[in-house]
């Protein structure tokens, strides 16, 4: 029998799944329009525009990126979640509910989590416009070079 090539089993799945944090939803919405110029969107759901009922809020994008090896580039899907810092410290905390098996107060849990994301969302945009307050005045209009500038002053955890 031939030798499978192992980049050919991954050429219809998706290979590998990075999780990005960010300090708030603008520099979500900025890596995002980064990332558009850069790379193969194949699919994206957004749920910070439209939040899920439990309250779970993130951008999740199926790209498609070139893998460079030493004879070829291959074209590898990948699973990228961008959400603020503070929504993944509340998405772990909601996965561990999830896969809990008989939790005694599950519904009123699950609300204070739901209360607990809709808290963060009003934090994240009272940061925003903190953000903006301290930044005005120090740049002009937002550019290309102005915001890999700024990229490059984000706490990105990869």
């Amino acid at each position: 029998t031939a030798k499978m090539n192992p980049i050919n089993k991954y050429e219809s799945e998706v290979e590998n799944m990075k999780n990005i944090y960010f300090a708030t939803k603008e520099d979500v919405v900025e890596i995002k329009r980064i990332m558009d110029i850069a790379m193969e969107l194949l699919e994206q759901k957004d749920y910070i525009l439209s939040p899920k009922a439990n309250g779970y809020r993130s951008l999740h994008l199926i790209i498609r990126i070139p893998v460079f090896f030493a004879n070829a580039t291959h074209k590898v899907k990948v699973e990228v979640q961008i959400r603020t810092i503070a929504m993944d410290c509340w998405a772990s905390l909601e996965h561990q509910l999830r896969y809990k098996q008989a939790l005694p107060e599950e519904e009123r849990i699950a609300a204070e989590l739901l209360t607990c994301a809709e808290m963060l969302a009003e934090t994240d945009a009272r940061m925003l416009a903190i953000r903006r307050e301290i930044e005005h005045g120090e740049e002009g209009e937002d550019s290309d070079a102005h915001l890999l500038e700024k990229l490059k002053r984000l706490d990105v955890r990869i």
